[in-house]
Formats: structure tokens, sequence, C-alpha cells
């Protein structure tokens, strides 16, 4: 696994440094360049997703936010979600904060819900 993530660092170097800027080929900034660029030298492109968590995390922090995902067996109705909303939001989250909540379905659970508070 070490050598594969080292040859994509070094295919994203060899992309880099060709004619096509990288702003057009990935509609990046300059200061995303940048720090791409620099994440390549140094050999931490894999924390590439971990900034992103952080900065997301930051995001939801300054917000106020409580993301939760939850994975049902079958598609709820609109009234069913509010109801799972209003018990989250009222026994599960802080005063002060609000809930986002994102559904989706899993056939392969028997029933009940999963949630996944991040």
């Amino acid at each position: 696994k070490q050598v594969r993530e080292e040859t994509k660092e070094e295919d994203f170097m060899v992309m880099l440094k060709q004619e096509a800027s990288l702003e057009k080929v990935l509609d990046v900034s300059l200061e995303t360049r940048v720090l791409l660029e620099e994440l390549a030298q140094t050999n931490k492109l894999n924390d590439v997703i971990r900034i992103q968590e952080d900065f997301e995390l930051a995001c939801r922090e300054a917000l106020n936010e409580v993301h939760v995902s939850v994975i049902t067996h079958t598609a709820y109705p609109a009234d069913a979600k509010k109801a799972v909303e209003k018990d989250l939001q009222d026994n599960y989250v802080d005063k002060g904060k609000s809930l986002v909540a994102d559904f989706s379905v899993d056939p392969q659970i028997i029933g009940g819900r999963i949630y996944c508070f991040e």
C-alpha cells in the first residue's frame, strides 16, 4: 500500500510539472495549488482527507451544528423523518446547537435505525 501511495504522489507531482496549470485542470485556487504542491513534496497528500474532515468539524462547531447520519432499512416518509429529528434534537443535542440530519437506506439492516453522530 505504501508503494502505491508514493506512486500516486509521484504521479501528482508529474501532473503539477506539466504545462497545464493545476488551477485549470482541477479548478482550484492558487492557494489550494500551493497547499497541494507542499503536501506532495513532503509526501503528505494522504493528509488532505484529514484536513478536510478537520475543516468540516471546525465549521460545524462555529455554526453550532451537530450532524447525524440516520440509516434505516426502508425509506422514511417526511413526517417520520421530522419525528426522528425532533427526538434527536430534544434528547441528544445540547441546547443552543442545531441538528443536521441525513437519512439513507441500507436494506441489509434487519430493523430499527443506526445513528452515526459526527
